[in-house]
This record gives structure tokens, sequence and C-alpha cells, in this order.
């Protein structure tokens, strides 16, 4: 009779695939500035770490924008800095991203329309 009981219990904290899917929620997309039209030079950023696979932690730059964050690649950085360089009045710009994974190229350009 206890056996039945235990299987009784167990069923009861087993949550059926129904309940499971209703209760679904995706885990939200990691975002990157690319996914944005354009983008300005004063908008907040933020630095944040965390721990790849291995436990090995990095860090990377997220752009804040209406309560959401925008990843930035450290090329784009860079590609910006030299478009600085040769053009202090620069105040937006817009990423392309082509290829995906570890083929994703990042294209910075000065973005001349006004946000």
């Amino acid at each position: 009779m206890e056996n039945n009981t235990q299987k009784q219990e167990q069923n009861n904290e087993q949550e059926t695939l129904l309940s499971a899917v209703e209760n679904f929620e995706p885990q939200s997309k990691t975002l990157n500035i690319a996914d944005l039209d354009s983008f300005r030079l004063e908008e907040p950023t933020e630095l944040r770490t965390k721990e790849n696979k291995e436990g090995e932690k990095y860090s990377y730059k997220v752009l804040i924008r209406n309560d959401k964050e925008y990843r930035i690649p450290w090329n784009v950085l860079e590609d910006m800095k030299e478009l600085l360089k040769n053009n202090k009045e620069l105040i937006a710009f817009q990423v392309l991203k082509s290829g995906s994974g570890l083929d994703t190229r990042y294209r910075t350009i000065p973005h001349v329309s006004g946000l």
C-alpha cells in the first residue's frame, strides 16, 4: 500500500507536458547593437560580466535603450573610435551585421539621418 501512495505523491509532484507548455516562458534572446536602426553616442552603456561554460569570466558592454540591453561587440567600439578620430562631429552610428555564429562580421558606419 505504501508503494502506491509513494507513486501517487510522485505523480502529483511531476508536471504534465501540458502544464509545462502552458507555463513556458522563452528565454530572452540576446539583443545586439546591430538590431538597432541606429544609436547615438550619448546613450547609456554598462559593463556586464558573465561566465562561459568552462567557468571563465568575460566582460562585455551593453547599450541600454527602453529598459533593453543590446550587446556591443568589441570591434564595434574599435571601429567607432577610429571613425571619431577622423571626424569628431559624428554623433550617431549604425552597425551592419553579416554571417552568424563564429563567422559573424560587424561593420560600423556613421548614421547620416537624425534619430
